[in-house]
């Protein structure tokens, strides 16, 4: 076999698994990227209710905390909907078309400040609930005395209540001020006056 012959036969090789190898990318990028496999996590940050978070000084008739129990509670609070707060966020919305109640609010066969008010451990402290939607309202707390004048910039104490599973819990609780104003509903008792919910600023940590 001459060295011609072994030359071709060389290239011949040659040029046979280069055809393979190029048919053999061909059927690899012909098959197409593979779609990435995802699994969902889904991650819920909660804002967890503390009662260090807000006042509770019953000793000065001025505990946030047990007042803010008292709203939420199967007895006399929204987690029953037979309650005199039940009735007034009910006649509220439906009513008076309005998305707020205070603590003053009268209601057909009671006032809430009887439930609510002059009551030894929380007597002073007022409340304003702002009807966000059907499962979450804001509550902002703060000292009834304070809201005798209107457009004065008071503390206040911000907290949710939360519709989970059918029952209203507490989330949050931060500290920070709002604007007094005069409050729009039929109130009874000396403190006529609420604070604006829109006005509360969160104070800088």
């Amino acid at each position: 076999m001459n060295k011609t012959f072994k030359k071709f036969v060389i290239i011949c090789l040659l040029l046979i698994v280069a055809s393979v190898g190029g048919i053999w990318a061909t059927w690899k990028y012909a098959t197409g990227p593979v779609d990435p496999i995802t699994m969902p996590n889904n991650c819920e940050i909660v804002d967890i209710y503390y009662p260090e978070n807000v006042p509770d000084d019953p000793d000065a008739d001025l505990s946030h905390h047990t007042l803010l129990q008292r709203i939420i509670s199967p007895e006399v609070g929204i987690n029953n909907p037979n309650s005199l707060l039940s009735d007034a966020i009910e006649k509220r919305i439906n009513d008076d078309k309005k998305n707020t109640v205070n603590s003053g609010q009268q209601v057909s066969g009671g006032n809430l400040k009887n439930t609510f008010g002059n009551i030894p451990g929380y007597e002073y402290v007022g409340f304003l609930i702002v009807m966000t939607s059907d499962t979450v309202y804001d509550i902002y707390t703060y000292d009834n005395r304070d809201t005798e004048k209107v457009n004065r910039i008071i503390s206040v104490f911000w907290t949710q209540a939360v519709k989970v599973d059918g029952t209203w819990v507490l989330r949050g609780g931060k500290e920070g001020t709002a604007t007094t104003i005069t409050y729009d509903g039929n109130i009874s008792g000396k403190y006529k006056n609420t604070i604006n919910p829109t006005s509360f600023k969160e104070l800088e940590s």
